[in-house]
């Protein structure tokens, strides 16, 4: 059953954000590498995403904590962790903003969008995929999840990932 339900859980993340099957390798690689973070407050980021465990068992039926108990001991990985955050800015901050359109915006900064089945380099994704967990991205933010434009001051890199999207959101036309 595990590895049946970890497919069907697979599957159900890359919906929330419209994923389609051109990018299978690239979201199975974001959800085999683990998110770890520099930050304390990124810690929030990694729970949001653990906590999509429990609303997969509860929206697909699955009896409460049959699918977390057996996946719930995996660190949360960078899939989870980016689908976590464009449900919530989604949900609970822009009415305006899809999670798909939030998702594949933070797809085309890290410099990823070029990476489907077809033209897929695992070396190149775990370069761009250290870049941003280790925050060697540029001070705007370009190579990370999110760019500035209108804020050349700010070195996003010392701040938390949920204050990255909010400074972010407030560039957004």
């Amino acid at each position: 059953m595990y590895l049946e339900e970890a497919d069907k859980y697979f599957y159900w993340l890359c919906h929330f954000v419209g994923v389609n099957r051109s990018y299978r390798r690239l979201m199975e690689q974001l959800h085999d590498t683990v998110f770890t973070y520099l930050f304390a407050m990124d810690s929030n980021r990694a729970e949001d995403g653990i906590a999509l465990r429990k609303r997969f068992e509860h929206e697909t039926g699955i009896p409460s904590s049959i699918f977390v108990n057996d996946y719930g001991n995996r660190p949360c990985s960078i899939l989870e962790m980016m689908v976590a955050l464009c449900l919530r800015c989604e949900e609970t901050i822009m009415d305006d903003i899809s999670a798909g359109y939030l998702f594949f915006e933070m797809i085309d900064n890290l410099g990823l969008r070029g990476m489907t089945d077809s033209n897929y380099d695992y070396d190149y994704v775990s370069f761009i995929l250290d870049r941003f967990l280790y925050r060697q991205y540029e001070p705007n933010g370009k190579g990370g999840l999110f760019i500035l434009k209108n804020h050349p001051e700010v070195d996003i890199r010392s701040m938390e990932i949920w204050m990255q999207m909010n400074w972010y959101l407030s560039d957004y036309d």
